[in-house]
């Protein structure tokens, strides 16, 4: 069953997966960033999940659920164990240096994984995903994710409006 699954799966989800994992790569070096990329990027990676929770969940309120009660975890956990904690603020050139970090390669990784299986549960057995017992884990599997994301993000948020009071990142 599963080499049916890996053979019909069309051929850009592969290139997908590995533009994904580029990207995570790339996250894993030191690298300077405008304030607006380094707030967006974890923003936008947010709200891809929560795309995913209502695209395929919309007729289950529980995965909604789930993914609130993800993301409120997560940002208190990361908040509470202090992640990010080594981006700075770079004066001279008003940027953010960001450390390596092989965290959001394991995040994006955990998205696809968590979609392509959503996506092939919905393929072989479609109703099973609207039970609540497995919407609301799933939700809450995208929330944890987006959770860490925007705890980044508020991390540089906050770097930007200490360093430049009065203006917003970008």
């Amino acid at each position: 069953m599963l080499t049916g699954i890996l053979h019909h799966t069309p051929l850009w989800v592969w290139t997908l997966l590995a533009g994904l994992i580029a990207l995570g790569l790339a996250q894993t070096v030191p690298r300077r960033m405008a304030p607006a990329r380094a707030t967006g990027v974890p923003i936008a990676m947010a709200v891809v999940s929560l795309g995913g929770v209502v695209s395929v969940f919309s007729p289950q309120p529980l995965a909604l659920l789930g993914w609130g009660i993800g993301v409120a975890v997560a940002l208190a956990l990361a908040n509470a164990i202090g992640a990010w904690q080594g981006i700075r603020w770079l004066e001279a050139d008003r940027s953010l240096m960001v450390p390596g970090s092989w965290v959001p390669l394991a995040l994006i990784l955990c998205l696809f994984v968590t979609r392509f299986a959503v996506s092939v549960a919905l393929a072989v057995s479609p109703g099973v995903l609207w039970h609540g017992s497995v919407a609301m884990p799933i939700g809450f599997i995208y929330g944890a994710v987006s959770g860490i994301f925007l705890s980044r993000s508020l991390v540089t948020w906050s770097l930007t409006r200490q360093a430049l009071p009065g203006s917003v990142p970008g």
